[in-house]
């Protein structure tokens, strides 16, 4: 939850049909992007408090972070994903990297478990060399359907690599065995 607030897909779908670098790659309008999703901060708080409150205090809440899903790197092979450009593809990877600070910050102070996965993809990404655990643009024009939907978004083994980030950062617990909240804690608990 999040990155649809703040039109991200909108905005990788409008860097993808620029013919030049996308105005929010672009120097000028970086810290307007940042801006903007720092500014879901209190959006995020308000929604975890209130998943606490709606199941009467008993959920344990967990909150996982984006993957990157593009290589950044200036000498990346890129296929299938139309024109973005060196810019724009670090646009997108400094964006995540960004929301995820703001995200975990929101859930510890919110007292709800963070799972960083931002990594989960490495080696699978778009534009990396090895089979892509991503799913790129397949039709740009959206004529077969949500094929458009499903660009930028993990594919099975994709969700499969995040599943296994999970397990690890929880130790191979059961989500419903995994104590989130392990004393002591400090702040407000919505474990």
């Amino acid at each position: 939850m999040g990155g649809n607030d703040v039109g991200f897909a909108d905005k990788i779908e409008n860097c993808v049909m620029s013919i030049t670098t996308c105005e929010f790659a672009q120097v000028e309008n970086r810290q307007k992007l940042k801006n903007e999703l720092r500014d879901e901060y209190a959006s995020l708080v308000s929604m975890y408090r209130m998943l606490h409150a709606a199941s009467g205090g008993q959920s344990k809440i967990y909150v996982l972070g984006y993957p990157q899903f593009i290589n950044n790197e200036g000498n990346a092979t890129c296929k299938n994903i139309y024109n973005l450009d060196d810019n724009e593809r670090k646009m997108i990877y400094n964006s995540v990297s960004y929301y995820n600070d703001v995200i975990e910050q929101a859930a510890k102070f919110s007292g709800v478990k963070y799972i960083d996965i931002e990594q989960s993809l490495q080696s699978h990404r778009l534009c990396d060399s090895g089979e892509k655990y991503v799913t790129a643009i397949t039709n740009i024009l959206g004529l077969n359907g949500n094929e458009r939907q499903e660009g930028f978004h993990p594919n099975s083994k994709g969700h499969g690599a995040i599943a296994n980030a999970v397990k690890s950062k929880l130790s191979n617990q059961s989500l419903l065995d995994y104590n989130p909240c392990p004393a002591p804690w400090i702040g407000p608990q919505l474990c």
